[in-house]
């Protein structure tokens, strides 16, 4: 190999150096090579995190990768780029997101909605029956004698009162009795009853509420949104959310007629119609619809995305619990 041709080979391979490790920099720093636009481009990233635990992701046409959350994603090209997941036992979601270039996208209230989750609690319940607020028993009113079902025991009060009606306070602790003007004239602890304990009625939150809002709207019901210092309010036609600073804002609105629409916490709201529930996150718009028919009432639970409903079964009534995160 002559002298000249040994020269010229070094500054091939000297050349070769360089551009690989400019473009191995260039990699390093987020740079990609855009078959689109025919450009180089710097990429961002996007951070997922939320629950479950463990999901599998899958963004865009790429392979499905199994995660804990939180997790990041690097080396995305700025577009909007399609985010699939899921994961066992639950409802699988499809959602997008903008990546900017040199910037974190964030995602971090993801939350996967458990598929078919309601069983039965309780069988053969009256249709004048009335679900506590808090979704731990049912009570109704007949010949004068008030019963009052949780999930393991049936309780009976007779009471000598002239009583039409009965109604859960806003406390969910008691039940108030009520004549035909719908006047208050006992109050029942529910817990009292069950558990054969005595009873306190707590003062409720309305008048800091009414304080806060300063006559911005009228709302027919009010709900303490779980692992939260807020409030759910609803009217006749949507759902808002009052903060204790007083702002308030928008969580939905619903075209048709609804039975309810439940604060499940995780910033999960849950829509309930006569014939289905559709639980949303009111961040990021993921959805899950359970078709349910006959829907009657419905409550909350005594945790996170616990949803109780009260159907119909003939003349009767079936109690029905779901577990949806």
């Amino acid at each position: 190999m002559t002298l000249p041709l040994r020269r010229a080979l070094a500054l091939l391979f000297a050349g070769l150096f360089v551009l690989v490790a400019l473009a191995s920099i260039a990699y390093g720093r987020g740079y990609r090579f855009d078959f689109k636009t025919r450009n180089i481009r710097l990429t961002g990233v996007i951070l997922l995190a939320g629950a479950p635990d463990r999901v599998q992701v899958k963004i865009d046409d790429g392979e499905p990768k199994n995660v804990s959350l939180p997790t990041t994603f690097r080396g995305l090209l700025p577009t909007t780029h399609t985010i699939s997941l899921s994961a066992p036992g639950y409802e699988s979601q499809i959602f997008t997101l903008n990546v900017r270039s040199g910037q974190t996208t964030f995602a971090t209230d993801i939350q996967l909605y458990q598929g078919s989750p309601f069983t039965t609690v309780r069988t053969g319940i009256p249709k004048h029956a009335i679900l506590a607020p808090d979704g731990s028993a049912v009570a109704w009113l007949e010949n004068q004698k008030i019963t009052i079902s949780d999930t393991t025991s049936v309780k009976h009060l007779t009471v000598a009162l002239d009583v039409e009606s009965l109604t859960w306070s806003e406390s969910n602790d008691n039940l108030l009795l009520q004549n035909e003007n719908q006047a208050t004239l006992a109050i029942v602890s529910h817990a009292g009853i069950l558990r054969e304990k005595s009873y306190v009625l707590p003062v409720g939150n309305r008048p800091k509420i009414d304080q806060l809002l300063n006559d911005r709207m009228v709302y027919s019901a009010v709900q303490t949104i779980p692992g939260s210092t807020s409030w759910l309010l609803l009217d006749e036609s949507s759902a808002w959310i009052l903060q204790p600073n007083g702002d308030l804002t928008l969580a939905t609105r619903w075209g048709n007629q609804i039975v309810g629409a439940m604060h499940l916490g995780r910033q999960s709201l849950a829509t309930i119609r006569r014939e289905e529930v559709l639980v949303r996150n009111i961040t990021n718009s993921q959805t899950a619809l359970y078709e349910i028919p006959g829907i009657t009432q419905a409550s909350v639970g005594l945790s996170e995305g616990e949803l109780n409903l009260l159907i119909a079964d003939g003349d009767l009534l079936q109690w029905k619990r779901g577990k949806l995160f």
